[in-house]
């Protein structure tokens, strides 16, 4: 994010009285026409947010592919090496430990699985220019807006945009931190099923 939208988002979250004095400079603008140079600096703001929302977005989507693909991996593993353990005698105590275990393991990481690639279901959508905008860049029309015009009709595209990619990306973020936290309950199981192997090794 560039330094003027940082100053913008610390006035508008800072102390009354700087709120109080954006207001009033606000005010004091809204008697005159738009200035150039400040709706080229409102435009590189939204640019800013949309350029982070779509790094954020494109993050996410690697993320949940890298935790799909973990958690197949780990519960394929599980399932291979954790259930002859099941017909194994460990005692009492070993078996119960085994058992439960290999249920949470299993319980965790298909948990984890299915919020992984729920955030994979809502894939970042493109936004790059079609057929029709570019046809549009050739009409005289197009042509005759100044820098201004221009920056003035792109301010409410950026708007859309984040009003779109933003939801999305907090819905994905939410399904990743359940399929973090269902990972970390599998992986309590894998470990519970491991050191009651290693007890056993040891005669403990």
């Amino acid at each position: 994010m560039s330094e003027t939208a940082r100053t913008v988002l610390e006035v508008s979250e800072g102390r009354p009285e700087q709120q109080d004095q954006a207001t009033t400079l606000g005010e004091a603008g809204c008697g005159r026409g738009p200035d150039p140079e400040g709706v080229e600096a409102l435009f590189e703001i939204a640019a800013d947010a949309v350029a982070d929302e779509r790094a954020r977005g494109r993050g996410l989507d690697q993320k949940a592919a890298s935790i799909t693909a973990l958690v197949g991996v780990t519960l394929s593993l599980n399932a291979t090496l954790g259930r002859p353990l099941l017909n194994a005698q460990f005692g009492p105590i070993g078996d119960n430990a085994v058992r439960v275990g290999f249920l949470m393991a299993v319980i965790g990481l298909l948990a984890a699985a299915l919020f992984a690639v729920f955030a994979v279901f809502f894939p970042q959508k493109y936004r790059g220019l079609g057929r029709k905008q570019l046809g549009a860049f050739t009409s005289p029309e197009t042509q005759s807006l100044s820098k201004l015009e221009v920056h003035q009709r792109m301010l409410g595209s950026l708007k859309e945009i984040v009003d779109t990619d933003r939801p999305l990306n907090n819905r994905k973020a939410r399904a990743l931190k359940g399929a973090a936290l269902f990972i970390g309950l599998g992986l309590l199981g894998v470990a519970a099923q491991g050191l009651t192997l290693v007890l056993r090794r040891f005669g403990l």
